[in-house]
């Protein structure tokens, strides 16, 4: 009898051995999954499985689980809108020639995105530099702001295109539309000067003899004939930087 009560007890004590085993491998196999997201930053799709297997875990297998936590973080995080993010910031830094307004959006995303989530965000300061005004952008910011000062409605202004020329001078070729004076809107094209320390130049005149139009049209003469390289500036970052004084942004 107590033979037949000692078989039994290690055939009990063997089973429970394998079975805990056997948990444990399974715990450990769910373990190493999770652990490798610390390679990348996982995709929804991905942590949702995660969490399903973990779902379909024993009771005894879970409580061998030690790392769950870290999918519990990722399930409370939109990972399709941060890699969906960092896709467009990588995109973009390796472009040549970048729109302003794709800088704008990339940043207005990245703040609807929580403190959290923006933790995961790699290189968006680096969009600061693509914000940045060089020379030819600040000659164009003091053409458009001398031409909406001349404009019977400067504030209905919009900018299709501007081109710019450097001989001395800025040459400033701007391609806009506005509020003509019977409530219409009007195409048209106008040429200001601007001087090195990105102040208007003779085209100011203008304002003492009411002759822009004309001083306007002999500039857009010059700029034809100048054999000089065109500079195309983003007339969106120009709209966005009307209000930012040149000339002290020169003493920077």
């Amino acid at each position: 009898m107590k033979k037949i009560i000692l078989t039994l007890i290690l055939t009990i004590t063997f089973f429970l051995s394998g079975c805990g085993a056997k948990n444990q491998n399974i715990a450990n196999e769910y373990m190493e999954k999770v652990n490798q997201l610390e390679n990348h930053l996982p995709t929804s799709q991905e942590i949702k499985e995660l969490d399903y297997e973990y779902y379909n875990l024993t009771s005894k297998q879970k409580d061998l689980v030690s790392n769950y936590g870290i999918v519990k973080k990722y399930l409370s995080l939109n990972l399709d809108k941060i890699n969906e993010l960092q896709t467009k910031i990588n995109d973009i830094l390796s472009q040549e020639s970048v729109q302003y307004k794709e800088v704008i959006e990339i940043e207005n995303i990245y703040e609807s995105l929580s403190s959290e989530e923006q933790s995961y965000i790699e290189n968006i300061e680096e969009l600061q530099k693509l914000k940045e005004l060089d020379e030819w952008d600040k000659a164009a910011i003091v053409a458009v702001n001398f031409l909406k000062s001349v404009l019977k409605d400067g504030n209905s202004l919009e900018l299709i295109e501007i081109d710019i020329k450097e001989e001395g001078l800025y040459y400033v070729k701007i391609n806009y539309s506005a509020t003509n004076s019977f409530g219409g809107r009007k195409e048209d094209i106008v040429c200001i000067d601007v001087t090195s320390e990105f102040e208007t130049g003779l085209i100011a005149l203008s304002l003492l003899n009411g002759n822009f139009s004309k001083s306007s049209n002999t500039l857009l003469g010059g700029y034809i004939g100048f054999d000089v390289e065109e500079h195309s500036v983003d007339c969106d970052k120009i709209m966005d930087n009307l209000d930012v004084d040149i000339k002290a942004e020169q003493t920077l």
